[in-house]
């Protein structure tokens, strides 16, 4: 999906969207929790997964 698509269903604008997903933020945090992981002797797992309807 598109950040264009994104936005409206979660009632922000398409700048929020690109602020949120932007490489550089995303980059340095991923960074952050690598190094916490290495030190903690643990692997870091990030996932998106369909809502389960119940």
């Amino acid at each position: 999906m598109s950040g264009t698509q994104v936005a409206p269903p979660l009632s922000v604008t398409l700048p929020v969207v690109s602020h949120r997903l932007g490489l550089d933020d995303h980059a340095k945090s991923m960074e952050t929790l690598r190094r916490m992981a290495k030190v903690l002797e643990m692997d870091v797992e990030m996932r998106l997964m369909p809502k389960s309807f119940s």
